[in-house]
């Protein structure tokens, strides 16, 4: 019978097969469950840093998941709930590693939390033929080489991530959603992403400061020919009108609490 990891087995073997020997010893050996789940959950960071280029080294040393997941995290790669989760397994990991009193229950929610990660890393793998790469990279590839960097991302498919909106302009049949990202050193990168007019209820849905992602043939320096893909954007509800009924009955509502208040007082006194 496959196991719950057993999705994963083309793309990460590696992970699957901690997977499936944390479910082997969930209920037999607590610590060694614990330790495959603490493998499950590192190399799960490790493959979600290679698929957005990010360096699992620096300076030559191993970095921290700490460091890997705040990599994440400031790149806008995971966030909210996402990267809570991230954090309190982290933490849990480091406490309990080596705990030979590790609980049954505790492993029981470590694997499904885990599994859910796993799940969500599969189901974001990007298509044959594209790659996903922040703002940050991209640009600073350019401003460190930028025949190298034309070389390499000419025509080719790319997810872009880690952006913040900075306006919608409509320019004839198209829509431009202009991208702006700042690293560490307060460069301000600057990427326009073409969507074609019949995204034009979507595009109208986003803000200026909403963190975006899209998917689009890179062109000079521009993304093109861009499909929606910016997750789950805010709609805003519709305003309501006032009508004299409301009104009405507000007041209504406010004799009552006034009347309400009098004869509270007079019984008081009495």
């Amino acid at each position: 019978m496959a196991g719950k990891f057993e999705f994963l087995r083309d793309k990460f073997p590696e992970i699957a097969e901690d997977g499936e020997k944390a479910e082997n010893y969930l209920y037999t050996d607590n610590a060694a469950c614990m330790l495959y789940i603490s493998r499950v959950f590192d190399n799960f960071v490790k493959e979600l840093c290679k698929a957005n280029n990010i360096d699992l080294k620096s300076d030559g040393q191993d970095r921290t998941l700490a460091d890997l997941i705040d990599e994440l995290a400031r790149r806008r790669i995971v966030w909210g709930r996402r990267l809570g989760l991230m954090h309190k397994i982290r933490i849990f990991r480091n406490k309990n590693a080596h705990n030979e009193d590790t609980s049954q229950n505790d492993n029981i929610q470590l694997l499904k939390q885990v599994r859910s990660l796993c799940l969500w890393l599969a189901r974001n793998q990007t298509k044959d033929g594209q790659s996903r790469i922040s703002i940050i990279d991209i640009m600073s590839s350019f401003k460190r080489n930028p025949v190298l960097a034309r070389n390499k991302y000419e025509g080719r498919t790319l997810t872009l991530t880690g952006g913040k909106v900075l306006k919608v302009a409509q320019t004839g049949s198209t829509f431009c959603v202009s991208l702006v990202s700042s690293p560490a050193d307060n460069t301000v990168y600057r990427v326009d992403c073409v969507f074609p007019s019949s995204m034009e209820p979507q595009l109208r849905t986003i803000k200026p400061g909403q963190f975006f992602t899209a998917t689009g043939t890179w062109r000079g320096r521009n993304l093109m020919d861009c499909v929606w893909d910016s997750g789950r954007p805010q709609k805003t509800k519709p305003s309501r009108r006032w009508t004299w009924r409301d009104r009405a009955e507000l007041i209504y509502i406010i004799i009552f609490i006034i009347i309400a208040v009098i004869f509270l007082i007079e019984r008081l006194k009495g």
